[in-house]
């Protein structure tokens, strides 16, 4: 128990009690709680909560969090997120979710922790969603495969990597019904970008 409290969440408290005491106290005692009943990152993702956070009229982001974790907290301390996903609308109407990722990473997979987020953002929009997802890792693949990775066959092997399942966030989408529209390049801006020369695919869910 105290492992997982210190390897997920003393980052966070350290940084919240030195901007905010008040929201360590409640924190710490909310803290308390939880964890005397949970002993493993099964119980703590089973018993996670959806949060709903609107960050503009058109875009809202689903957060997992530990189960009794204050809205407040959710949204002002991301730290103490499980992970989570953005919903946004176009202003052509057109629905897309994207940036989906694992914050506590040795809770498993994008494609198993997300997918609650997934599956509620989903549900809140109309179909069809459009999904854009990273393929960080696909040079290192590539080259591991003996491809060669000249321009000319880069989407080809970006669409290889996916079908092959050898990527993360693009599992989430492929295990839930997503099929592949198409390859874009230099759409990532991310820190991880150089390692898919900042390429994305695109899924369609129904």
């Amino acid at each position: 128990v105290l492992d997982i409290y210190f390897t997920l969440f003393q980052p966070a408290i350290t940084m919240i009690s030195m901007r905010a005491r008040p929201v360590l106290h409640r924190y710490s005692a909310w803290t308390r709680s939880f964890f005397a009943s949970s002993t493993d990152h099964t119980t703590l993702l089973g018993q996670a909560e959806i949060h709903k956070l609107r960050l503009d009229d058109r875009t809202t982001q689903y957060v997992l969090a530990p189960r009794g974790t204050e809205p407040a907290i959710v949204k002002s301390v991301p730290q103490l997120h499980l992970a989570r996903l953005t919903a946004t609308r176009t202003a052509d109407d057109a629905h897309i979710v994207k940036d989906a990722k694992v914050v506590q990473r040795t809770l498993g997979s994008t494609a198993h922790v997300c997918q609650p987020l997934l599956q509620a953002a989903v549900a809140d929009h109309p179909a069809p969603i459009l999904a854009h997802s990273t393929l960080h890792g696909l040079s290192q693949w590539a080259a591991a495969q003996a491809h060669e990775c000249d321009a000319t066959r880069w989407e080809e092997l970006a669409r290889l990597f996916v079908a092959q399942e050898a990527g993360d966030e693009s599992v989430l989408y492929t295990k839930n019904g997503g099929v592949l529209e198409s390859i874009l390049p230099d759409q990532d801006k991310s820190e991880f970008a150089d390692t898919c020369r900042g390429t994305m695919a695109v899924f369609r869910l129904e």
